[in-house]
């Protein structure tokens, strides 16, 4: 970056977005505590207000709004898909010693 344009920029002033758009992002996060940048955006869509996802974002992180709701950090990896396939009968029941060779073989 150049100096000038460094000088320049000093002396700018930035909109930080305005006030209202901040307010609507609000007002559907407190109706929707669940929503984040993308459905926030969606919604705003649908009131008929047509922001970039980019600066709705941008504006939720300023103002600490992001969701947190489905964090990957907070969900830890599972595999268990439940009860697959079908359990033998237990005919056994830890009883290994028999008086006879192939005993248990005969009762299974």
């Amino acid at each position: 970056m150049s100096s000038s344009n460094y000088h320049d920029a000093l002396h700018c002033k930035y909109q930080s977005g305005s006030s209202t758009l901040v307010d609507e992002i609000k007002s559907v996060r407190l109706a929707n505590p669940d929503y984040g940048y993308r459905t926030v955006t969606l919604a705003l869509k649908n009131k008929g207000i047509n922001v970039n996802h980019k600066a709705v974002l941008r504006i939720m992180r300023e103002n600490n709004l992001l969701c947190q709701a489905f964090n990957r950090r907070t969900k830890k990896y599972n595999s268990y898909k439940g009860t697959v396939g079908t359990v033998a009968h237990n005919r056994l029941n830890r009883r290994f010693k028999m008086d006879r060779h192939f005993k248990k073989s005969l009762l299974m």
